[in-house]
């Protein structure tokens, strides 16, 4: 092979070393913040509109976090339809949250 005919394939050599660093990557951090949150999901569609309204990508994913439901209703002991109407008849969060606690 001449170095004209190896040219094609270091380069793509290269750019296959390189997309597999950047998917390691990005891996890795997703598995460091997952790892920081409660166990959920992100919520893609509200994530992505998020940042297209030009908020920063981290807050985005905070805001957009869905808890498993499993740990929210483990973690905070409400009743919700209680909550709910609290806070439709004008209540406060905070003020809803202690009236409607479960015992």
């Amino acid at each position: 092979m001449t170095d004209t005919a190896r040219l094609p394939f270091r380069l793509h050599f290269v750019i296959s070393i390189l997309a597999g660093a950047a998917l390691g990557a990005s891996l890795g951090i997703t598995l460091a913040l997952a790892q920081e949150r409660a166990p959920g999901q992100l919520d893609i569609a509200c994530a992505s509109n998020c940042t297209a309204h030009g908020y920063d990508e981290e807050f985005c994913s905070q805001v957009c976090w869905i808890p498993d439901p499993e740990m929210a209703a483990k973690a905070v002991p409400v009743d919700w339809i209680c909550m709910t109407e609290c806070l439709d008849r004008g209540g406060k969060l905070t003020d809803c949250k202690l009236r409607c606690r479960r015992r």
